[in-house]
């Protein structure tokens, strides 16, 4: 994952429901974001934790072949921790803190074979945070589908 102030990845899973063209993803997600203060002083970052819910829905009955095109929609909760040196006088705020939101990701699907794709996934949303209350990231990933 790629974000407007740093870089992450995930690991997760994605179930398909049967005969409703749509899925439920489940996934974890790590986050580290530069200094995003006013402060240029400042040689700290964010480290975010969080865990993602998303549910799609696929445009595939569409033929959009040789691409899917899904539409997700999903809300996330996890922690935020503020690290890095501070200069004299700066007092930091300790610990986690509350991290919640939502989120709106089309996603665009390429299949390689039966069982292995690629995808591209924007994602803009809202989200309670100790930073910016908007965000944008971009997602780049690869679905293996088990065979059962």
């Amino acid at each position: 994952k790629y974000t407007e102030k740093g870089y992450g990845f995930s690991i997760g899973g994605e179930k398909y429901l049967s005969n409703s063209y749509s899925s439920l993803r489940g996934e974890f997600v790590f986050l580290r974001n530069k200094n995003n203060f006013n402060i240029t002083d400042l040689a700290c970052h964010v480290n975010t934790y969080f865990f993602n819910l998303t549910y799609f829905y696929s445009l595939e009955a569409m033929d959009t072949k040789p691409f899917i095109f899904n539409l997700g929609i999903g809300f996330f909760a996890g922690t935020e921790k503020l690290t890095g040196t501070f200069p004299y006088g700066i007092k930091k705020r300790q610990g986690n803190h509350f991290l919640f939101g939502f989120h709106f990701s089309p996603q665009i699907e390429v299949p390689f074979c039966k069982n292995l794709s690629a995808y591209l996934e924007p994602s803009i949303g809202l989200r309670k945070s100790i930073q910016d209350k908007f965000f944008f990231s971009l997602g780049l990933g690869i679905k293996y589908y088990l065979p059962f």
